[in-house]
């Protein structure tokens, strides 16, 4: 699992370079293979959703950043519970 906001550094260089709206495509464009990329979008889903193999879309009008958060939270927590349960048993 890798985390695209756990370097700080990476997201300036490309926020500068490229623009916001391209800092995660631009990792998952350098990252991803051929049916790896699992995605969770909101609003539209947007790049990330075209991109990706698997999913889950969460449909909210722009800007409406509560429900997406929420609906964010609540797959992420479970999608993390099966993953411990499941794949990877401590």
């Amino acid at each position: 699992m890798i985390g695209l906001t756990d370097h700080q550094e990476v997201i300036t260089v490309l926020a500068n370079d490229s623009g916001l709206e391209e800092i995660f495509v631009r990792q998952l464009c350098g990252i991803g293979r051929l049916a790896d990329t699992v995605a969770i979008t909101a609003f539209d889903g947007c790049q990330m959703k075209a991109m990706a193999d698997d999913g889950i879309h969460v449909p909210t009008e722009p800007k409406e950043y509560g429900p997406a958060e929420d609906a964010h939270m609540i797959l992420d927590h479970l999608v993390g519970a099966y993953l411990m349960r499941y794949v990877r048993p401590i």
